[in-house]
């Protein structure tokens, strides 16, 4: 899950311009995006989904570190994963 965020995220970031990757070098920079992921948010709690267009969904509340430490559950964002 966390990889897709991170080629969703480096997607947008191209898009709108504030980077530019060669395509060479997508997947490196997918990698780098996703350690960066990993290491500033966690899961609070992972829970099946239902869903009538897929297989199998997982979901996920996930939250930064710092809003965790913090005592901001508020902040926390639902996350699913579609699995065909």
């Amino acid at each position: 899950m966390v990889k897709w965020i991170a080629e969703q995220t480096l997607a947008w970031r191209e898009k709108t311009g504030e980077i530019v990757v060669p395509v060479a070098k997508w997947y490196s920079h997918v990698e780098k995006e996703t350690h960066r992921l990993t290491s500033e948010w966690v899961s609070l709690a992972r829970f099946p989904v239902d869903n009538e267009f897929c297989y199998r969904s997982d979901g996920s509340f996930v939250i930064r570190h710092d809003d965790l430490a913090a005592g901001r559950l508020h902040e926390a964002l639902p996350v699913a994963e579609l699995i065909p």
